[in-house]
């Protein structure tokens, strides 16, 4: 039945008729599709689409990662209630970064049709489907996969280049800024190199009247950044890569900072299933020479420092909803008082019928701002936001609850005057 979906969705154009009892009809519940939910309703006619999970027939999730070519890979896991005689089905579906919302419409819509057809078929039989089959000039393999050939004239290197610029301003108050932003990418199965440079610069100018005098204020705001990775994969599990790192920042007081930082991955799950969970243990060490526009707390202008690092993180996502976890800690050598540590997760999940709870919640615990500056910090710095304040904590926290009453069926569309 799994190869039957997968036939359909390389080879046929799906044409679905409405069935005259909607009582006979499956109930799906879909989310992360990532589209807009009124064309999937208008274009899928053969299921009632339902707001709560606990009374569908069929659950879809949808999740997607990126490709090395700058697309994306979309995954749709369907999981039948009462379809123990059918196995849990996986499509995919490639979305490639020149393609319109048009076409990326049509591949999700033909993708999540060729999934619903087995439960169809098991519920009440594929009598109400009409299905027409495409002409397509590509040859087919038995199985009914495409096979085209390509020329790759790039040779899988992804280049992005971008350009922002603003202005803002009001009656004793102004500011510009502009940024760039540099990626080059390269992605293969068992190895990637990736570089990244990002730059940005604000100018901000304050008038201050007082007893009829003008005093403006000019501040600064510089930030840039290149980071350079080279990841190779060891097995279906560990992965080893090395990073450069390179930055300036007047926030930190950090005029110049230069880093090698080999890091090693392990995953306890395959990565072939990075779209639905994962959990993973990294670890990094490496030095790093830094020099700073003003002289810190501890009396120095420039230093050597070498830091570790481990991370330890939980994702995953299941129909009754999606959780991430994230322990995450490091310190300078050789003293490990100057030191950090930050935890948080976010959670969403289904109480019960139309009730959803969410939570956002992190913390840091912060010893290492070994780059603070010396002088005292003055009352426009903090209120321009331009320097980086002492701190030895750092928490944010969201908490939201959803209660949804009344039909559960939605297939109806209707955006008049909206």
């Amino acid at each position: 039945m799994k190869k039957t979906a997968l036939f359909f969705l390389s080879i046929l154009s799906l044409s679905v008729l409405s069935q005259n009892n909607s009582n006979q009809k499956l109930n799906v519940f879909i989310e992360g599709l990532y589209v807009d939910f009124n064309y999937v309703r208008n274009n899928v006619k053969f299921v009632d689409f339902v707001n709560d999970s606990k009374i569908a027939d069929v659950h879809v999730i949808a999740s997607r990662k990126s490709t090395g070519g700058g697309g994306r890979e979309y995954s749709l896991s369907y999981y039948g209630k009462d379809f123990k005689q059918l196995p849990n089905i996986v499509l995919s579906c490639n979305i490639y970064p020149f393609e319109s919302d048009v076409q990326i419409r049509e591949k999700l819509i033909n993708t999540l049709k060729a999934g619903l057809l087995p439960y169809l078929n098991e519920k009440n039989g594929a009598s109400s489907v009409s299905i027409t089959e495409k002409s397509n000039s590509e040859t087919t393999t038995d199985l009914g996969e495409v096979e085209v050939s390509s020329i790759d004239p790039w040779k899988n290197w992804v280049f992005r280049i971008g350009l922002e610029a603003g202005i803002s301003g009001e009656e004793q108050k102004s500011s510009f800024d502009y940024s760039i932003s540099l990626d080059a990418n390269k992605i293969k199965d068992k190895w990637k190199l990736q570089t990244e440079y990002d730059y940005f610069r604000r100018e901000s100018k304050i008038t201050d009247i007082e007893d009829g005098v003008d005093e403006v204020i000019h501040s600064l705001s510089l930030f840039q950044r290149l980071n350079l990775g080279f990841v190779y994969s060891l097995n279906k599990n560990l992965s080893t890569g090395i990073f450069f790192q390179g930055s300036q920042s007047t926030y930190r007081n950090n005029k110049m900072a230069i880093g090698v930082t080999p890091a090693i991955q392990y995953n306890f799950f395959p990565w072939s299933e990075i779209d639905r969970r994962a959990f993973t243990v990294t670890y990094k060490i490496g030095p790093s020479h830094n020099e700073y526009y003003e002289t810190t707390i501890f009396g120095v202008d420039k230093e050597w420092l070498w830091s570790e690092n481990i991370e330890i993180r939980l994702e995953k996502v299941e129909t009754w909803g999606d959780i991430e976890i994230w322990l995450e800690g490091g310190h300078y050598f050789p003293d490990f008082d100057r030191y950090y540590y930050e935890a948080g997760f976010e959670v969403a999940f289904r109480i019960s019928r139309g009730i959803s709870f969410t939570i956002d919640i992190r913390a840091e615990n912060i010893h290492n701002q070994l780059y603070l500056p010396e002088s005292e910090l003055s009352l426009e710095d903090l209120l321009l936001n331009i320097r980086k304040p002492p701190t030895s904590f750092e928490y944010s926290s969201e908490i939201g609850i959803r209660f949804q009453f009344g039909s559960f069926y939605n297939n109806i569309v209707n955006e008049r005057l909206e």
